[in-house]
């Protein structure tokens, strides 16, 4: 597979995931470009990383509720 963005080679890797709710999940099975380092992750893993999310912002959520009491 080539990189979308900078047209390298991407190779079995493992990157770091930042979710934008501020979640970092690290060492998750990827292709990552060897030029650039962009990773892609696959439809298993970002099943997995779309649970972690979900549960995450629940947790999150309840903790900003909490706090305001």
């Amino acid at each position: 597979m080539r990189c979308a963005y900078c047209g390298g080679e991407c190779r079995e890797g493992k990157a770091d995931y930042n979710s934008p709710v501020g979640i970092i999940v690290k060492d998750v099975p990827a292709l990552v470009c060897e030029k650039c380092g962009e990773a892609y992750f696959r439809e298993k893993e970002a099943r997995i990383l779309e649970e972690i999310e979900q549960i995450a912002k629940t947790k999150l959520e309840a903790i900003k509720v909490t706090a305001r009491t």
